[in-house]
């Protein structure tokens, strides 16, 4: 994974978010990808996408705000919903 400003916003969180908490679900992320004005997690579960949405997307906005100055949105897509979305338009070719 690079994600240019990781390094960074994972510093930021670390003040307001314990290093287990950290370790536990940020270090499972498995890619970072930026499109426009928005953040694509990409990490392993569904259970993980909810959580990280429900518990870290304003803690993130928060970081990039202060990293870029710039307002985005975050989005958590697990691995799963992919794959399975890959083998369902793969079934329909």
């Amino acid at each position: 994974m690079k994600f240019e400003y990781w390094d960074r916003m994972i510093d930021i969180l670390r003040e307001t978010i314990p290093e287990s908490k950290i370790a536990r679900w940020f270090f499972t992320v498995t890619d970072v990808e930026r499109q426009g004005d928005t953040l694509y997690f990409k990490v392993p579960s569904p259970m993980q996408a909810d959580w990280m949405e429900d518990m870290y997307s304003d803690k993130i906005k928060d970081a990039m705000l202060r990293l870029t100055g710039d307002d985005v949105q975050v989005t958590f897509v697990d691995e799963q919903t992919i794959k399975d979305a890959a083998d369902a338009n793969e079934a329909l070719a």
